[in-house]
């Protein structure tokens, strides 16, 4: 998944706000 430098704050941000974007940012870290 390719994200634009504008577009990545905005994207982090929402997921961020979510419960299950929450648990997709530390799904992606556990596979990193």
């Amino acid at each position: 998944m390719r994200m634009h430098g504008s577009d990545a704050p905005a994207l982090a941000l929402l997921l961020r706000k979510t419960e299950l974007g929450e648990a997709y940012v530390w799904a992606l870290a556990a596979l990193v």
